[in-house]
């Protein structure tokens, strides 16, 4: 074979089109047949290759869904944290914590604002950064005052 056939052939190969693993196929008897293990195999074939039959406007159309509904979630959660005294009966914050988690929760909501103003922008590229800089937000309020990590 010459060396142009065989740069054809790798071309070739590597464009080949990826084939799914059939995680939803019917097994045998005796295998995972109709079993929740069959099923959460198929929710992750969905997962992994679900995206790969969409166009970039309908993944931009997603995650700007997934934008507006984390907005508006942070929207709530502010609301509910603007009164952290109500939401944890029993619980005081010392004079100079309630300034700090003050602080937090006003730099979460704008976070939240931002998402809100970037998804309603269809600016989707910026919404990795954004939701990055709001879970760096929670993560520090997360470690004054205890909660996991995000």
């Amino acid at each position: 074979m010459t060396v142009a056939a065989l740069l054809c052939i790798g071309a070739m190969a590597g464009c080949a089109v990826r084939q799914e693993p059939d995680l939803c196929r019917s097994y045998g008897e005796g295998e995972i047949h109709g079993t929740r293990l069959q099923e959460v195999m198929c929710t992750l074939r969905r997962a992994v290759y679900e995206d790969e039959h969409r166009s970039e406007l309908e993944r931009d159309d997603l995650r700007r869904r997934y934008a507006l509904n984390l907005a508006e979630t942070v929207a709530t959660l502010t609301e509910e944290l603007e009164d952290a005294d109500a939401m944890m009966p029993g619980f005081r914050f010392a004079p100079d914590d309630a300034a700090v988690y003050a602080v937090y929760v006003r730099a979460l909501k704008r976070g939240g604002e931002n998402i809100r103003t970037i998804a309603q922008k269809y600016e989707t590229e910026k919404l990795d950064p954004a939701v990055a800089r709001m879970i760096r937000i929670c993560n520090r309020c997360h470690a004054r005052f205890g909660g996991p990590r995000l």
